[in-house]
């Protein structure tokens, strides 16, 4: 907290159910490495301190548990990381009710990789994806049903895009009319149910 408005000593607590719209904020805005250090900081602390793999309720002075025994290191409102890590991070989210329509939007920051499954009611949504240097491999599984686009991060206008070795964007066209810049990255909308590989490359 910022301050001790609400009671006495509140600014030296951490709260994460306060850190999750402020993380998810700074993916939003293109800060993904901001986000990312944020997430290391609060959920790290509390992954590497007794018990570990848990959110706590809140975070005391010096890391400590602000009510001793009764923090609760198990607590439901600390968890906005796990959408925050499966929207933004991976970058998967629906754009219709019940992933009808839904869209990959990875912000990976200097995380080398990611995977995740998604159930939907339309079967299993699979993504994961590798950033090594000047390249980024998204592997996507769009589920009978559904309907996907993929928003590939970088400068759209530097960067040649391949799928299944057919080149789909050169950095300025695309090969097949369906490839565009949205909001500065390739973007690759209306994919129909199947599995699908991009290759982007940073060409400088």
């Amino acid at each position: 907290m910022d301050n001790d408005t609400i009671f006495d000593g509140a600014s030296e607590r951490v709260y994460a159910f306060t850190s999750y719209p402020e993380i998810e904020a700074r993916f939003i805005a293109g800060r993904a490495d901001s986000a990312l250090d944020q997430i290391r900081r609060t959920y790290g602390w509390m992954d590497s301190h007794d018990p570990g793999i848990t959110n706590w309720e809140g975070i005391g002075p010096d890391g400590s548990l602000y009510e001793d025994a009764y923090t609760s290191m198990a607590h439901g409102w600390s968890t906005g990381v796990l959408p925050a890590l499966t929207h933004q991070l991976l970058g998967a989210r629906p754009t219709s009710p019940g992933y009808a329509t839904w869209e990959v939007r990875p912000n990976p920051g200097d995380v080398a990789w990611a995977q995740g499954q998604l159930p939907t009611p339309h079967g299993a949504l699979r993504v994961s994806w590798q950033n090594t240097g000047n390249t980024f491999r998204l592997d996507v599984d769009v589920p009978d049903g559904t309907r996907a686009t993929v928003a590939l991060p970088g400068n759209g206008h530097r960067m040649r895009v391949r799928s299944r070795n057919r080149l789909l964007w050169d950095g300025r066209h695309a090969s097949d009319g369906r490839a565009s810049i949205v909001d500065g990255r390739v973007t690759i909308p209306g994919l129909a149910p199947g599995t699908y590989t991009f290759t982007a490359r940073h060409t400088g």
